[in-house]
């Protein structure tokens, strides 16, 4: 069972935009870890993984369907933001065009009857919801703040503990 040459390349390139979501939460996170935000860096760590997991179910999905997996070369991200809202605001961006692509991905599928495709980004799909929720959740908890420093302070330390709803994963 193999892909189409369209749907091979378009997954291919998918590959790519979740490698470099993952290097974009890595290098917030390190951003926010040296600006002293331990609980923020903690909760972009935990969010690059999540991203680097969306990475390998598409390479686990190319090798079933027993054709090439091409590693992209990817761009450097960007190393530093102005603050925490900046930071935060620049990943529900990323896990907005995420969210567009992987809808071009599935009506791709659709429209080339690839229901094999269609139901692996299905998952992604429903991925996406939850992705884009939770980033909103914590831009409207980093709002609340008012930018205060003892606001920001206080969200980092609920974000490292794990006592908050936006510190919770996103799935895989």
């Amino acid at each position: 069972m193999s892909l189409e040459t369209t749907m091979h390349n378009a997954l291919n390139e998918q590959l790519s935009r979740e490698y470099i979501a993952h290097f974009l939460y890595r290098a917030i996170a390190m951003d926010l870890y040296e600006k002293g935000y331990d609980g923020f860096a903690a909760w972009m760590e935990t969010h690059a993984s999540e991203e680097y997991g969306h990475a390998e179910r598409i390479i686990t999905y190319l090798k079933d369907k027993n054709v090439r997996v091409v590693l992209p070369e990817l761009p450097k991200p960007k190393e530093s933001w102005d603050s925490v809202r900046d930071a935060v605001a620049a990943a529900l961006a990323h896990e907005q065009k995420l969210t567009a692509d992987i809808h071009k991905l599935h009506k791709l599928a659709e429209d080339t009857g690839d229901l094999a495709t269609v139901s692996m980004l299905d998952w992604f799909v429903a991925e996406q919801v939850e992705e884009e929720h939770i980033v909103t959740r914590l831009l409207k908890r980093i709002d609340l703040t008012r930018n205060s420093d003892i606001g920001l302070m206080v969200l980092d330390a609920q974000l490292g503990g794990g006592t908050s709803e936006a510190s919770s994963g996103a799935g895989e």
